[in-house]
């Protein structure tokens, strides 16, 4: 098991879906989606909020999808 991302990272969407696969669990295809957008948003470590890669194609399954950075307005 990886314990830098069990131990180190914040609780964000996708932590324990890649947890669980780094486990070798075998994921449902939204789990799969949450833990990899975890894993390529570097596990939130400069918080939860939109990745903003529109052309990814997970993006539509982005879990902070429209979220903003703290101190951002939403208008």
């Amino acid at each position: 098991m990886n314990t830098t991302v069990k131990n180190f990272f914040i609780k964000a969407i996708g932590k324990k879906e890649l947890l669980k696969y780094k486990n070798g669990n075998s994921l449902s295809r939204k789990e799969a989606i949450l833990a990899k957008c975890y894993d390529c948003c570097g596990c939130f470590q400069d918080g939860k909020f939109d990745c903003l890669i529109d052309d990814c194609p997970l993006y539509p399954w982005m879990a902070y999808k429209g979220l903003k950075e703290k101190g951002e307005r939403n208008e």
